[in-house]
């Protein structure tokens, strides 16, 4: 059982260079390949009518995109017209405030490094410097099976991942911002590398692409947000979202799988008919705001 596939970060090492987990303009050619022939590949419009019908198949799928990247729209936009398919595509809206959210931008920083472990080494290191208790909450509170749906991750991967949403949360930015600061990079002119520009968006709806919400900020942790700091979040998405596009907004993705009987009960107050989490191991989803996708550096683990 499939459902969904999820794509992230692209590269082809011209504008858009290798980051961990990105793919391929070649790898996604080759994923749609497989899916047309394991599976039953559909557009959008035919999967939310699947859905709220009931008339889903366990062999139906379709492709989506979070994170309103700029590498998606140059990268994969190209690959799913040669292939006349459509996909949907989840914006988050902050982008387009004086000051984005940072989660993007971080990890942009990140892999300006050498390596990743040359960015660890530095981050760690910092931590040892400014806050010590944090690693020594790291030791005694990290799970064994952290993040172990995520192939592609290192153990270093998840001991930051863990360290930046369970244990530093509200430090991680500040920090992190040292750090940038230290190694003079500059926010402003990076943002139009990375994130896609609002006529990209009204591009991708009028070419028939399912444009949904992704909440406007990107927490990592949207499940610890009171009811009424996600119904900010996700209202604040879907208007600004619907200015964009000129259309009703009708389906989402949970930013990082995070969420919440708060957060379904948020999506059905604005409207909202289908919303997508993380993999549920195969099981039936609950809800119509809780079907499962596939990373798609799991995929093509698999596959490729």
């Amino acid at each position: 059982m499939l459902f969904s596939l999820v794509f992230h970060h692209f590269h082809d090492n011209k504008n858009h260079y290798w980051s961990q987990g990105s793919s391929t303009s070649e790898e996604l050619f080759k994923v749609i390949e497989v899916l047309k022939k394991k599976f039953n590949l559909i557009n959008p419009d035919e999967f939310i009518y699947k859905v709220d019908k009931n008339k889903l198949k366990t062999e139906d799928v379709c492709l989506s995109f979070d994170d309103s990247l700029k590498a998606q729209f140059d990268i994969a936009l190209p690959v799913l017209k040669n292939c006349d398919l459509k996909a949907f595509f989840f914006i988050y809206t902050g982008i387009f405030s004086k000051n984005p959210p940072l989660l993007e931008i971080f990890r942009n920083f990140r892999h300006s490094f050498n390596s990743i472990n040359e960015y660890y080494t530095v981050f760690f290191g910092k931590i040892r410097t400014l806050s010590p208790k944090s690693l020594v909450q790291l030791k005694k509170n990290y799970p064994e099976n952290y993040l172990n749906h995520s192939l592609f991750y290192s153990e270093n991967d998840k001991k930051y991942r863990f360290l930046r949403d369970q244990i530093l949360k509200e430090q991680y930015p500040e920090i992190v911002l040292q750090i940038m600061d230290e190694a003079n990079y500059k926010i402003n002119k990076k943002k139009k590398k990375i994130f896609m520009s609002k006529d990209d968006i009204c591009c991708l709806s009028k070419n028939n692409h399912e444009v949904g919400l992704h909440s406007h900020s990107h927490p990592t942790t949207m499940a610890n947000y009171s009811y009424s700091q996600q119904k900010h979040e996700y209202y604040q998405n879907k208007i600004e979202i619907e200015n964009i596009i000129g259309q009703d907004v009708i389906s989402m993705s949970h930013p990082c799988g995070s969420y919440n009987q708060d957060t379904l009960r948020v999506l059905q107050e604005i409207n909202i008919k289908i919303g997508f989490c993380k993999s549920l191991n195969n099981m039936k989803f609950k809800t119509n705001f809780e079907i499962p996708r596939e990373p798609s550096s799991n995929f093509i683990k698999r596959f490729l």
